[in-house]
């Protein structure tokens, strides 16, 4: 009858090599699998700042569009670089103001009706 070299048991001699390459190997796939989740965050954030850049890009697309309204509509008050300055919420609102504002046909009616 052949013995066994790699008998595990209480009473042989084993010097753990089984155990320290056992240790070796979880270390190596803890690891990997933090390597691995760390790149998917890198490239989900990579992806977010993009989609981010993209959408600021489209903002300043329609702030061109508004400032280019409020400057043929209201010529004194705003230089273009002050418009292109402000926040895009900022150049909206000046922007639905003076679109709301009353024109000259709508004063008249109002005045001749007494609305």
């Amino acid at each position: 009858m052949k013995f066994e070299k790699k008998i595990l048991s209480i009473d042989s001699v084993d010097d753990d090599k089984n155990y320290q390459e056992f240790s070796e190997f979880i270390k190596n796939h803890t690891l990997r699998v933090k390597n691995k989740i760390a790149s998917d965050f890198d490239l989900i954030g990579d992806d977010l700042l993009a989609e981010i850049d993209e959408k600021k890009r489209q903002k300043n697309l329609a702030k061109k569009i508004y400032v280019d309204y409020i400057l043929k509509h209201d010529k004194n008050k705003y230089s273009s670089p002050q418009l292109m300055s402000y926040a895009f919420e900022d150049v909206k609102n000046i922007y639905d103001e003076i679109k709301n504002r009353p024109n000259l046909l709508q004063k008249v009616i109002k005045f001749i009706f007494n609305l």
